[in-house]
């Protein structure tokens, strides 16, 4: 599959922010080591994204499979993961933006000494 061949579009930086305003970062130990671990929490941002009204199933940052009963058939629990690589465009353009903002800020600062 070629590039021609995808639906591509560039981000939205409104959607972008609210992302990165929905997902906060954890920072957590586990029981039997001494050393702090930092990321993100799937079921939580699984929340947020849906919160965000971004349908789940259309965000490939977010792996969710079903744990299934093998008596019964029925999904008794869900196995999370998240695909981190999903994240960098996000935070791309947040980094962008921010840019932006902050040169346009220094354009104002600049023009107000000026006078």
């Amino acid at each position: 599959m070629g590039i021609r061949d995808r639906n591509m579009t560039d981000m939205d930086p409104n959607i972008v922010n609210k992302i990165v305003e929905a997902i906060s970062a954890v920072q957590y130990q586990k029981t039997d080591e001494k050393n702090y671990h930092y990321g993100f929490v799937a079921q939580r941002v699984e929340a947020a994204i849906t919160d965000i009204g971004i349908p789940v199933d259309s965000f490939g940052g977010i792996v969710k499979s079903e744990i299934v009963d093998e008596e019964t058939g029925e999904t008794i629990d869900y196995d999370y993961g998240l695909r981190l690589e999903e994240f960098i465009p996000i935070l791309w353009t947040k980094i962008k933006d921010q840019d932006r903002q902050i040169k346009n800020l220094q354009e104002q600062v600049k023009q107000l000494l000026d006078k």
